[in-house]
């Protein structure tokens, strides 16, 4: 029958550009040192690409900025994610005037460990808290942007020292809000694993576990002593508005929370919202 042999042309079609668009989106999110170098010098702006091993295994961060100033700002990518996700704010001028900044391959991702996804939020903790140990600047301010919202939130709980602040951007925070999507089993199987870039599989292995890794960390939010700047789309349907903004109302000391909300459904708010944070971020340096 016609309709079915078109039927199956289309749907063919249409996987295979799916397949394609995954595999470009790779480029983003795991992105090489020369494609980095590019970012920066097309922007005029210095910066140093560092390499190490920790745990027998190579881990990435990038940095730029100010090296003279006191203030470290440093970032924690979604999932998937990598430099893409704050990119932009590496180069941009009144932050790379006013502060050091650091953006990190979380373990799994770009050149930490690629491929290899670590469950464990305590562990992915751990590797910032090295990378953070390799600077001595006189405040940190650490930001966290989806599921780096509550790595950087737990970093901020058991390692209060030097911190001046906290700003998660749509956190996925809340264990009885995470969501398991129906495209996350398909993501296990053997074809998937072979077809789609590892960032995916990585990304999975995190997501699959992310409400016992979220339990483990419960208490540290209750540990937070500096202010904390939560943004959250309304509509947001990867991290659902109730479930994550009244976690950080009843988990984080209130004197301490300041929620900032608007309508919309983005999730995507470092590259979308930068309008939004980019001034939350400039008064939180003092400036």
């Amino acid at each position: 029958m016609k309709w079915l042999k078109w039927t199956g042309i289309v749907l063919g079609g249409l996987f295979v550009l799916v397949l394609i668009l995954i595999n470009v989106a790779a480029g983003f999110f795991r992105m090489p040192d020369k494609r980095v170098q590019k970012h920066f010098e097309e922007a005029g702006v210095d910066y140093r690409i560092h390499r190490e091993t920790y745990c027998d295994a190579p881990i990435r961060w990038i940095e730029s900025g100010n090296l003279n100033s006191g203030t470290l700002v440093f970032f924690q990518h979604g999932a998937p994610g990598g430099f893409g996700d704050f990119s932009d704010y590496m180069i941009d001028a009144d932050l790379v005037k006013n502060a050091r900044m650091v953006t990190m391959d979380r373990l799994g991702y770009g050149y930490s460990n690629y491929g290899e996804g670590e469950p464990s939020i305590i562990e992915h903790v751990k590797a910032a808290k090295f990378v953070l140990d390799q600077y001595q600047p006189d405040t940190i301010i650490l930001v966290g942007y989806s599921y780096g919202g509550p790595i950087a939130g737990s970093l901020a709980g058991r390692h209060p020292e030097k911190l001046k602040a906290l700003l998660m951007l749509a956190p996925v925070n809340a264990p009885e809000g995470e969501r398991i999507f129906w495209f996350n089993g398909v993501f296990k199987t053997r074809v998937a694993k072979w077809l789609l870039p590892k960032f995916i599989e990585v990304a999975n292995v995190e997501k699959l576990a992310h409400a016992v890794a979220l339990q483990a960390i419960a208490e540290d939010w209750t540990k937070i002593q500096v202010p904390v700047k939560h943004l959250h789309c309304m509509d947001d349907w990867i991290a659902p508005f109730e479930y994550n903004t009244d976690w950080s109302k009843q988990q984080i000391p209130t004197d301490q929370l300041e929620l900032i909300t608007w309508m919309g459904d983005s999730h995507f708010l470092p590259n979308q919202q930068k309008h939004r944070i980019k001034p939350v971020l400039m008064a939180l340096l003092n400036l």
